[in-house]
């Protein structure tokens, strides 16, 4: 008893013992994974990141604490680049510092770390706002604007309009706004959603002004972005491009980038592509311009002083463009300077232009208004006119241009601007004779009279506005409009109209097209690196595509007629939906759908057009493009170009007359070989369908009825390569670029519906730009081209019409026709016979044009001397051939003889500026 007693005592005394020996072991079997994972945290560690993403600083992490780290691929859409050193740091420390303002939490199963995503519900903060110029108060498109912790970033938009997304309650977030030419500036976050409106100084480093681009970081976003084909080009490299007798010229600029194809010296317009020029669509703070040249195509009608950017797009366009198959030339103007007045003057050898700048209340409204004009009729023509006239004669020709631009803005509050901007050009040729004579005792005037002229008016009106910080707003109503115009006028009076009879010839031809618009884009930003675009327009169209008035008076008769075209109207509806957002660090897309409309003679057209743009990141510097876009066009442009300007007749589709469409693949390839230099290779495939062409022989200037009987729709074809190598820092700066390409046309009722080369099918295009600073004062630019010349239709065979009797035609008068030109009624004419259309190609084309620059900056402003030559080496390059049908007396055959006429040998570049 005692013994079993004994032995119960010892159990009790053992159970407690072998619980607290349990628990021991308990605890220690618990605790001992938690005190394991507790040392891989506390682990510590010196490791460096230098602009890797988070995905790579994660996998050296593992490699260099030597623990495992399991994570999915969500985190890759964390795509900023980290750069940081840590020393002595444990792994808990390095992690919590990597996840700090991310969705992102971490927990040990096992001895492994595993991260995963953690959907937090409170709101992320979001920053927006504009950046300005300190010294000008205009806007800055293109800043960028980094968030340092929490390594997420933007740019501003073309309205200077930039919107931020940040991780709840950011702790110490610094904010850093930078810019080419100016100051970086950082700013510490305030708490909560905000708007930030930020002044940058300008920089005082001299390098900074001969960068063509915004240095590496630009180079990188450029590589990193998913836009194709597209070119932005600021008023700097406008005019650091050789200019024209002293005139800096936007579109001449953008011609000597590949794929982008001028005319002949002489002709306006330019070729995209293989497309026609009128499917260029070229907008002016978002209002399209119809014919944007002055001088027949000489010069353009955009003063390079009223220009902040240009955006070249040539290829697989966004969903917010269209109406126009081939590009889209996306110019801003500048706002105006809303801090003190300032002036810029520059005279040339072909005009000169006045720009002046300043505030209507300093820091809320300014103003800006440029002017140019050409003074030659008022220099050149009085001494011509002189030289030209003589007793009983008087002789006056003359042509000038003028363009003006007009741009106020206000801010109603810190969400809301109001812009208006105008826009006027307008060109002239004259051409006056007088001469008295006298028959018979009795004394006779005759005086002839040619003008032709043509002009754009554009009136907008903008309002921007911001939604809760997020949404970024834009409405524009605007009046567009362009007229083209000839007249001639043939008089005769007398001082004895019963001896000689007094008549008077007249005729007069007009197009003209109007629009009245009404549009409004949305950008929403709804998370990082996502943004959203979405929009509708209603353009509301007014053609006048042709008006030939005649008129005829005699002492006994009066005759008049009034033929063309009756006036046609038509409404365009429109709207666009545009995703781009990175799908992860690798894959960013922008795609997006634009569904168009077209309402014309109770006729309706509707379009969907898809887009898409890919972008595939290789590396850091390497990327690779592709985009694929469908495009549809309402309007055409019906033109014959001569040595004189296009008569330009803008006509609506119409029952008989189906919308030009077109399909475009590119595929490209992007890559930075160092920080200044830049490369980038494309290849691209575009197929258009109802492209419309005069039928043989056709012209609409003598008789603009019917214009749809005299063209001919059919298909086109393009496709080709582009390199573009360009340097972006230094004392020299430039680009080279070359195509190659392949244009053709086909329609079944010309060439006998064989396939034939479009006129501007050039197969190589080189050229060669550079800019080199040698000191503050002196710089010094150059500019080579080189392509294939045209295609053109060259007879083949000839022969002599015969004369018909009665015909009807009384005398052998002439009457002046539309085009400054006269057509004779009867005799002998020679018809000519080409078997192919384009059978024959001009010589190659080439020139050089150097212009030195001398620039000296005072207390007041500073001042520019510009000069140099254009075409140095004289090259005789054909604007144009014309014939002459020559008789043989050797052979006794008449003969059709060809000759080359050119416009532009070497000419002087002379202009000097002023600036205060």
């Amino acid at each position: 008893m005692i013994t079993c007693y004994k032995n119960r005592n010892s159990q009790k005394a053992f159970l407690p013992l072998l619980g607290r020996a349990g628990l021991f072991i308990l605890f220690i079997f618990i605790s001992y994974p938690l005190f394991a994972q507790q040392q891989i945290l506390e682990k510590q560690v010196t490791i460096s990141f230098k602009n890797i993403t988070l995905t790579k600083a994660i996998e050296k992490l593992k490699t260099e604490a030597k623990i495992s780290i399991a994570y999915s691929n969500k985190i890759n859409r964390y795509s900023a680049k980290i750069s940081k050193e840590y020393k002595n740091k444990t792994v808990k420390f390095i992690l919590d510092d990597l996840f700090r303002g991310k969705e992102l939490g971490y927990k040990i199963i096992g001895n492994k770390i595993t991260i995963y995503t953690s959907k937090s519900k409170k709101k992320r903060v979001n920053i927006s706002g504009y950046i300005y110029d300190t010294e000008t108060g205009n806007v800055l498109i293109g800043c960028t604007v980094f968030a340092k912790n929490s390594l997420t970033g933007t740019s501003t938009n073309s309205f200077g309009y930039y919107n931020l997304l940040l991780p709840p309650n950011p702790v110490n977030e610094k904010i850093v706004f930078s810019f080419i030419g100016f100051k970086k500036k950082q700013i510490t976050l305030p708490s909560g959603d905000t708007i930030i409106n930020v002044r940058l100084e300008h920089s005082s480093n001299e390098l900074n002004e001969v960068r063509i681009t915004n240095s590496n970081n630009e180079l990188a976003r450029q590589i990193a972005s998913s836009k194709m084909s597209s070119i932005k080009i600021n008023s700097s490299e406008i005019k650091s491009i050789p200019a024209a007798a002293g005139e800096t010229d936007l579109l001449k600029s953008i011609t000597i980038l590949p794929g982008i194809k001028p005319g002949v010296d002489g002709s306006s317009g330019f070729y995209v592509r293989g497309g026609n020029i009128d499917q260029n669509l070229i907008l002016l703070d978002g209002v399209p311009i119809y014919n944007p040249y002055h001088m027949w195509g000489y010069l353009s009608s955009f003063n390079a002083d009223a220009i902040n950017s240009v955006t070249v797009t040539k290829g697989a366009f966004p969903a917010r463009y269209g109406g126009r198959l081939s590009s889209v030339i996306d110019i801003a103007m500048k706002e105006g300077n809303n801090q003190k007045w300032t002036g810029d003057f520059t005279v040339g050898l072909l005009s000169a232009k006045a720009s002046v700048s300043g505030p209507i209340i300093k820091d809320k409204s300014s103003i800006m208004f440029t002017a140019r004009r050409t003074y030659a009729d008022l220099i050149i023509v009085p001494i011509n006119n002189k030289n030209n006239s003589k007793k009983g004669y008087s002789y006056k020709e003359g042509y000038n241009f003028t363009d003006l631009n007009l741009k106020t803005n206000y801010k109603l509050s810190g969400t809301d601007r109001l812009f208006f901007s105008g826009f006027l050009s307008r060109d002239k040729y004259y051409y006056k004779t007088a001469e008295d004579q006298e028959f018979n005792n009795t004394a006779v005037l005759g005086e002839t009279q040619r003008a032709q002229g043509w002009g754009n008016i554009i009136a907008t009106l903008r309002w921007n506005h911001i939604f809760k910080n997020k949404m970024f707003v834009n409405t524009t109503a605007y009046f567009s409009s362009y007229k083209y115009y000839t007249t001639e006028l043939t008089k005769r009076t007398s001082s004895n109209p019963d001896e000689v009879e007094e008549k008077e010839n007249s005729v007069e031809y007009l197009s003209n097209i109007s629009d009245v618009a009404l549009k409004q884009d949305y950008q929403f930003f709804p998370a990082d690196n996502h943004k959203l675009q979405f929009g509708a327009s209603c353009i509301f169209h007014k053609f006048k595509p042709g008006i030939n008035s005649f008129f005829s008076k005699t002492s006994s008769e009066t005759i008049t007629n009034k033929t063309g075209n009756s006036e046609i109207f038509s409404t365009d509806i429109s709207i666009y939906f545009e995703d781009d957002w990175s799908i992860s660090e690798l894959l960013r897309i922008n795609g997006g759908f634009h569904l168009s409309s077209f309402f014309v003679q109770n006729k309706s057209y509707f379009s969907a057009e898809p887009r898409i743009n890919a972008r595939l990141l290789i590396n850091d510097k390497t990327s690779i493009k592709a985009g694929f876009a469908v495009m549809t066009q309402y309007m055409h442009l019906l033109t014959q170009s001569g040595i004189t300007q296009s008569s330009d007749l803008w006509v609506p589709v119409t029952k008989k007359i189906k919308p030009q469409k077109s399909q475009q693949f590119s595929l490209g390839f992007s890559t930075a070989l160092s920080k200044m230099y830049l490369f980038e290779m494309e290849g691209y495939f575009k197929h258009m369908n109802h492209v419309i062409e005069y039928k043989d022989g056709a012209s609409f200037l003598l008789d603009a009825t019917g214009w749809e009987e005299k063209i001919t729709t059919g298909v086109g074809k393009a496709y080709g390569a582009e390199l573009f190598f360009r340097k972006t820092r230094g004392k020299f700066t430039g680009f080279a670029g070359y195509t190659l390409s392949w244009a053709f046309r086909q329609f079944s009722e010309i060439n006998n519906g064989g396939i034939f080369p479009f006129r501007y099918d050039r197969r190589h295009d080189i050229s060669l730009v550079g800019k080199y600073r040698i000191n503050k004062k002196w710089t010094i630019s150059g500019a080579w081209i080189f392509y294939t010349g045209n295609a053109v239709t060259v007879p083949t065979s000839s022969y002599i019409t015969p004369i018909y009797k009665n015909s009807g035609v009384q005398d052998n008068r002439q009457f002046p026709s539309p085009n400054l030109g006269y057509s004779t009624p009867t005799g002998n004419g020679i018809v000519t016979n080409a078997t192919e259309r384009n059978n024959y190609r001009l010589p190659n084309y080439h020139r050089l044009d150097l212009t030195a620059t001398y620039r000296k900056i005072k207390k007041w402003g500073e001042w520019e001397l510009t000069f140099g030559a254009t075409n140095v080496y004289n090259k005789m390059n054909p604007s144009f051939y014309y014939s002459t049908d020559e008789f043989n007396s050797e052979t006794g055959e008449l003969e059709t003889n060809y000759y080359q006429r050119t416009l532009f040998p070497i000419m002087p570049t002379i202009s000097y500026r002023i600036k205060f």
